[in-house]
């Protein structure tokens, strides 16, 4: 072939092939310009960027950081009456009390909202220095300690109404099961996260054996969340937040406050509750001592430790409980953990047990414990109790 017939062919490929090269390298640079890529990435479901955020996440950075509130979800519908939250701003008085009003006419708080309550409260617990969180009663101020609610929103609200509303002058204390078996169970544990997060100095929040993964798959939260949200990720951030609560609480260096019970390891006392771990959804299961503390039941009548049939913790005697109070130097130990008919008792010396979520179909009262200080070097416990409200 000559050097003429070369060039023609040449040509003629041009012609033929050129145009569609062209297009294809268009087509090409369209796809994969910024603000193309851009919106191919805000098409990628919620759950894959959070997954993507949180493969990119330090250890140490929050788990509520994994979600942009401001980019990932669309905004509140405008016939939408209940609570707001702008990103950026902190939740306060206003927005717990029109949070408690919302969830009381049976609204639902939309998806952006709850994460960014959850994203302060996240990082208001983050701040308490260890599982030990130790309060000093000031003169003339009380507080009132709460045991199980397990989802009764409307009895958590009855407890507001009859022992007065929390805030600055009024210090309330829940040991742990807020969630799971009661129909409310969001509502309860949104509406105190939010109360601890306006008032970290007046509203505290113990761990208990249901601020858990397993117990939640088990007996309803898990359940409840999938039904309103059907959001895997939110329950996994609600475990974040869980495995930063706290094991106990003590009072004016005298009333250890905790879920279960004492424990069966060596010389038991308050360093070895400081030094638990906590964050990074750490569940009861990671380790023997806060099981212990989550599980564990007294002994009406018996002394020494025995195994505990409820598959965690042990049963502990009065004993047991003598020689921890003896060693720290304490009052008594005040627990819930334990369906009791009276609201709130004594189950042994030194061991007051108290129960916040009633049942009158059972017969079974709630109550709540105050704690008052007085002249002496001790606190004087009062008990409460109340029906449920149906």
């Amino acid at each position: 072939m000559n050097l003429q017939s070369m060039s023609g062919l040449a040509s003629s490929l041009q012609e033929k092939y050129l145009p569609d090269c062209r297009k294809t390298i268009v087509a090409v640079q369209e796809k994969f310009r910024p603000e193309k890529c851009k919106k191919s990435f805000e098409n990628i479901t919620f759950q894959n960027k959070v997954a993507l955020r949180r493969s990119l996440k330090t250890s140490s950075s929050p788990l509520g950081s994994c979600v942009n509130t401001s980019v990932d979800f669309k905004p509140l519908p405008e016939d939408y009456g209940g609570p707001r939250l702008m990103e950026g701003n902190k939740m306060d008085e206003d927005f717990v009390e029109n949070l408690r009003l919302w969830y009381s006419n049976g609204g639902v708080l939309p998806s952006v909202l709850l994460y960014r309550v959850l994203q302060q409260a996240e990082l208001s617990l983050r701040k308490i220095p260890t599982s030990l969180v130790e309060i000093q009663l000031e003169e003339e101020k009380i507080i009132h300690v709460c045991g199980d609610i397990h989802g009764q929103y409307k009895d958590l609200l009855n407890i507001f109404f009859l022992k007065g509303e929390p805030g600055r002058d009024v210090l309330y204390l829940f040991n742990g099961d807020i969630v799971d078996r009661g129909p409310a169970s969001i509502q309860c544990m949104v509406l105190l996260l939010a109360l601890q997060a306006v008032y970290p100095d007046h509203v505290f929040i113990n761990r208990g054996n249901h601020e858990a993964a397993s117990m939640n798959i088990k007996d309803g939260f898990y359940k409840e969340l999938m039904e309103t949200y059907n959001d895997n990720f939110l329950f996994d951030l609600f475990q974040e937040v869980f495995s930063l609560l706290p094991a106990a609480t003590l009072i004016s260096d005298k009333v250890l406050v905790l879920h279960g019970g004492l424990s069966s390891v060596h010389d038991f006392n308050l360093e070895d509750i400081r030094r638990i771990p906590r964050g990074n959804g750490f569940q009861p299961d990671d380790n023997d001592l806060l099981c212990d503390i989550l599980w564990s039941d007294p002994m009406v009548i018996g002394t020494g430790v025995e195994e505990n049939k409820r598959g965690g913790g042990i049963m502990f005697g009065s004993d047991v409980t003598a020689g921890f109070l003896n060693r720290n130097n304490l009052q008594c130990i005040v627990r819930s953990h334990t369906e009791i008919h009276e609201g709130c008792t004594c189950i042994h010396p030194g061991c007051y047990t108290v129960f916040s979520a009633p049942n009158k179909q059972k017969g079974i009262l709630g109550g709540v414990l105050t704690l008052h200080p007085t002249d002496t070097d001790k606190l004087r416990l009062e008990g409460f109790v109340f029906q449920q409200i149906l």
